[in-house]
């Protein structure tokens, strides 16, 4: 039997300790979460940054580009050409410029909807990193709170035990007995001759 008792709470404790064991893996994945994501959304706004690099360096291109098609159209319509090919010339170019112009439109929306998602990632990231700093403060805070809470209970002294004088009432019958009297001695003033007397 007391193997059987002995098998059966070293599997108990067994069961706490995996279960223990499993509450602390899960709270302290739960206190890297912030963090984690934090650093995920770090990631993500580097590689936004590195496109809207790009696309700035793409939109300064299509600027370049609209004003070299308005340079070029501006120079053939003062020509006053009415030739034919001076004429071809002037369509193409007014095509090309119409098309770098709606590119530079397009990249310049793609510029923009970047900066805003930049914008959301970042303040994403900044509530990420005050959730850990929250997180932590909050764990400092309960540490303390344990510690003061186990000071109190170790320092609050236990009661003295006092002797307490046991106060037992006295039984109180419900008849009082009869107190007996000493009787008084009638010998003191008797003489001998009165003894025998007595005595006879």
């Amino acid at each position: 039997m007391p193997r059987n008792k002995t098998a059966k709470r070293t599997k108990q404790r067994q069961t706490m300790s995996k279960i223990l064991t499993g509450v602390q893996k899960m709270e302290k994945d739960f206190m890297q979460i912030p963090s984690k994501l934090a650093a995920q959304m770090n990631k993500e706004i580097n590689a936004h940054k590195k496109q809207q690099n790009k696309l700035k360096i793409t939109v300064n291109k299509a600027k370049a580009l609209v004003k070299s098609m308005e340079t070029r159209l501006n120079a053939l319509v003062s020509s006053k050409n009415t030739s034919a090919k001076a004429k071809k010339q002037l369509n193409a170019i007014k095509k090309a410029h119409g098309q770098a112009v709606k590119a530079h439109s397009d990249v310049s929306k793609q510029l923009d909807a970047s900066a805003q998602a930049l914008q959301a990632l970042t303040s994403k990231q900044a509530k990420l990193n005050s959730l850990g700093k929250c997180l932590s403060q909050f764990e400092k805070d309960w540490a303390k709170s344990v510690k003061i809470n186990k000071a109190k209970v170790a320092a609050k002294p236990q009661a003295k035990k006092t002797k307490v004088k046991s106060r037992q009432k006295q039984a109180t019958p419900s008849m009082e007995q009869p107190r007996i009297q000493p009787a008084d001695v009638a010998v003191e003033n008797v003489r001998m001759d009165e003894i025998t007397e007595l005595a006879s």
